[in-house]
């Protein structure tokens, strides 16, 4: 036997209020650098990516959250998604993971950027910083020859052989 209830719970709008936590806040640093930070300051443009270390602040005295976005970059740089976070008075913080920065591109270009916001909770800008950085050009060679690309000499060269995946697939699919 099966046995359910439920229960409905109701307020009027008018004894509810919101309360959110304002506070000011700080970007102490914001850079851009390599994969485990291996190199900062820029990024090979259509081969890798950037990851944006920001440290923050609450210099107020309560608990606040804040938005961190990045946004109003130079040309060819795609959007980045903004990133919540809760951050404790007094205590520097860095954002991580770090979001991610990825170029439509593949040039060399020594001063892009974007610009680094932090909102409060109530969507004010409390601090500011640009975000400089260069890429270094990719240089991409030729098309590899062989098998893979349908050529049939070498490794990949299965295009050529009797069983080609419509006659596996259709084995496959008969009965025993």
């Amino acid at each position: 036997m099966l046995l359910l209830s439920s229960v409905l719970a109701s307020t009027s709008a008018d004894s509810v209020r919101l309360v959110t936590n304002r506070s000011p806040g700080e970007i102490h640093s914001v850079r851009l650098c390599t994969f485990q930070s291996e190199r900062c300051g820029g990024f090979e443009a259509g081969a890798s990516r950037g990851y944006i270390w920001a440290n923050l602040t609450n210099t107020g005295s309560v608990t606040a959250a804040y938005t961190l976005t990045v946004a109003n970059c130079s040309i060819n740089v795609r959007p980045i998604e903004a990133r919540e976070v809760a951050l404790e008075p007094g205590k520097p913080h860095i954002v991580r993971p770090p979001p991610e920065l990825f170029v439509e591109d593949n040039q060399a270009e020594t001063d892009r950027h974007c610009w680094v916001d932090l909102y409060d909770s109530q969507g004010q800008i409390t601090d500011s910083e640009r975000l400089g950085f260069f890429t270094n050009a990719t240089e991409f060679e030729g098309r590899p020859e062989g098998g893979f690309n349908g050529t049939g000499d070498g490794p990949g060269s299965g295009a050529k052989r009797e069983r080609d995946c419509d006659k596996v697939s259709h084995d496959f699919m008969l009965p025993g």
